[in-house]
């Protein structure tokens, strides 16, 4: 029997022009369906990802997110918490604390700040292991280069390596073959490698950001990565780096997200505009 839910795609992280983030799908009252049609469902989305709103089994949630990769199940991801909450927001959920929604998903409860256009969400506490060496720096293109980052887990484990400029991290191109055997070697998610735009620069952002991973497809790289951010926030902040910026990603994929990255007294907020693109039914 085929069932029909409320279905919206928000455009994450995306600037003040349209289609400028990355797409999340959002499929409503999702209690029905089983990890295997949900699967099948973000498989056939081909997005990032697609996230499943089901009733919270806490009772300080709001809701209980499941988020799904064409080919896995993440405990947690950032556009996709942000973009689920954006679509529950506009559908007229009000939060049970006020400007506060609370997600109920893998990674346990994370809070989602509202603030006029955009929604923040709480960082996950990260565990951070240094790595380094030359598959890492062959994976990256650069095998003349001692690169060495860190194994961060929000979640998503990203190896976050900070390289020298942004326009470096513009030019890097991925050895395909090196990125496989890391992945297989390190139980990564994928690389978020960034740099600092220049001193001199008129750029609106600090940091350039690009996020890569593996998928049964092969390398893909995510336009604009919410958990990719979070991590560089962590492993800035171990590296004794505690200043707000905003981070701009998508660029070598023809977009022009922008993350916000404010460190509080005793939190990390990442996260940025989240815009209604597609509303409907999906008949599954």
């Amino acid at each position: 029997m085929t069932r029909v839910h409320k279905f919206f795609q928000i455009d994450v992280f995306a600037s003040e022009s349209p289609l400028s983030g990355n797409p999340v799908a959002v499929v409503f009252d999702a209690d029905d369906l089983t990890t295997e049609e949900m699967q099948k469902c973000a498989h056939w989305q081909n997005l990032s990802e697609t996230t499943f709103v089901l009733k919270p089994t806490r009772p300080e949630a709001d809701y209980r997110l499941r988020i799904f990769t064409p080919d896995f199940e993440l405990p947690f991801a950032g556009h996709p918490t942000l973009g689920s909450a954006r679509a529950l927001l506009f559908s007229g959920l009000k939060p049970k604390k006020e400007g506060v929604i609370v997600q109920e998903c893998g990674k346990g409860l994370i809070s989602i700040r509202i603030e006029d256009k955009k929604l923040l969400f709480s960082t996950p506490e990260a565990k951070i292991d240094v790595y380094g060496g030359d598959l890492l720096s062959r994976a990256l293109g650069a095998p003349n280069l001692s690169l060495t980052g860190a194994i961060v887990d929000v979640g998503p484990k990203w190896l976050v390596v900070p390289l020298d400029s942004a326009e470096m991290v513009r030019a890097t191109e991925i050895n395909g073959p090196a990125f496989t055997e890391l992945a297989h070697e390190t139980k990564m998610t994928g690389i978020t490698f960034y740099g600092a735009e220049g001193q001199d620069s008129s750029a609106g952002h600090k940091y350039e950001v690009r996020s890569v991973f593996l998928q049964q497809s092969g390398v893909i790289e995510d336009p604009v990565c919410g958990s990719g951010n979070a991590a560089v926030a962590r492993y800035l902040e171990t590296f004794g780096e505690r200043s707000s910026y905003v981070a701009r990603q998508g660029t070598c994929l023809g977009r022009n997200g922008l993350v916000s990255v404010e460190y509080a007294e005793d939190n990390i907020w990442v996260g940025g505009e989240a815009k209604v693109t597609t509303s409907g039914q999906i008949f599954l």
